[in-house]
């Protein structure tokens, strides 16, 4: 079984720069793990930690239940594919496969046979004599994963490997990334800091932020009860709505009152609320609010995104706060517009606006 672990793992290069703190993380076999944050955040130093290019400080990195810390990387059963593709300039696509083969000693029969067997996987089957500078991008991308796949590794880990490659490439990119590592049933853990790409690939998303583990989650859950307001600012395009502001009650019912009000008659009683008056942040997604002539949130539009098949406007509220809401794809407001808004109460989120932590039942 190629299920990785992370148990305590913390790791600081010289001067005190904190790169990742107390991490634990399990990767289940199988599984298409996503490692998400912006630049900066300890992703790609999980990532060569986990590879054996990185030592920890302190903590545990198990690949299929053993210990590893001890082992060098060509022992870790574990290929990784970088955002730079790295092939010899001076090699055909099959040399730049079959060199790792060749290095470990493997028969140059045996060699051959596994390189043809993964370029049919890729579809690089015309192009094994051919050398770099004679192929695409996305066709350098393949045969950088095809000389990680040739190996049979027991897991495979992928720093950022689709950034190189333009809009509509990448986008076919990642179905057939998805596609080889069903038909592997390989352990895979990717790093990125496209949202949409995780959301894609995913089967368990970890955000990080500053080094430290925000949110494990699959990506419907991260999506729709983010622990707290990073991860909610972070996952979403675009991102969710936060208003600070506080929850009020007068006469039984509840009430928002911040940059705009909002009448909360229908409360989930599940959540559970902070003291009256009591600073929170408010949060909802674009799609948790719709145009309506009967709403009570007026909305000045400034830009009307059009996606064809979404569309988005973003105003400011009558309190100035800034708003992205969606609208129907058919719909005619224009950029200057003054509308009404309503706020759908089940999809309100609230977070604490002293530590950012979600306030309400534990994520899904």
């Amino acid at each position: 079984m190629a299920e990785v672990g992370l148990k305590g793992v913390t790791k600081t290069y010289p001067g005190d720069v904190l790169a990742v703190s107390d991490l634990t993380l399990r990767v289940e076999h199988g599984q298409f793990a996503v490692l998400l944050g912006p630049s900066g955040c300890g992703k790609s130093t999980t990532l060569r930690l986990i590879a054996g290019l990185e030592e920890p400080d302190r903590g545990e990195i198990l690949i299929g239940g053993e210990v590893v810390n001890h082992l060098p990387p060509q022992k870790r059963d574990l290929a990784m594919v970088f955002q730079s593709y790295a092939l010899y300039p001076h090699m055909s696509v099959a040399q730049n496969m079959g060199f790792g083969l060749k290095m470990r000693g493997v028969p140059a029969a045996e060699s051959r046979d596994r390189v043809r067997a993964t370029a049919r996987l890729l579809g690089l089957e015309e192009l094994l004599e051919r050398y770099p500078n004679q192929l695409s991008g996305g066709q350098k991308q393949r045969v950088a994963l095809g000389r990680a796949i040739v190996r049979k590794p027991a897991v495979f880990l992928l720093d950022e490997p689709l950034s190189n490659l333009d809009a509509q490439l990448r986008t076919e990119t990642r179905v057939e990334l998805l596609k080889l590592q069903r038909q592997l049933n390989g352990t895979f853990i990717l790093v990125t800091h496209d949202q949409v790409e995780a959301m894609m690939l995913a089967d368990v998303i970890a955000v990080m932020k500053d080094g430290t583990l925000q949110q494990t989650g699959t990506p419907e859950a991260i999506y729709a009860k983010p622990a707290n307001l990073f991860v909610a600012g972070f996952v979403g395009s675009p991102p969710m709505n936060l208003v600070p502001g506080d929850l009020v009650r007068e006469d039984g019912a509840c009430s928002f009152r911040g940059e705009f009000s909002l009448r909360l008659p229908q409360l989930d009683r599940d959540h559970r609320i902070p003291e009256p008056n009591s600073p929170i942040v408010l949060g909802f997604r674009p799609e948790a609010a719709r145009v309506s002539s009967s709403g009570d949130t007026r909305l000045q539009v400034e830009l009307v995104e059009n996606r064809g098949s979404q569309k988005f406007l973003y105003g400011s509220a009558d309190g100035g706060q800034r708003l992205s809401i969606a609208a129907d794809p058919g719909s005619s407001v224009r950029s200057g517009e003054t509308i009404t808004v309503t706020i759908a109460p089940e999809n309100l989120l609230f977070f604490d606006a002293a530590t950012g932590t979600r306030i309400g039942p534990e994520t899904v």
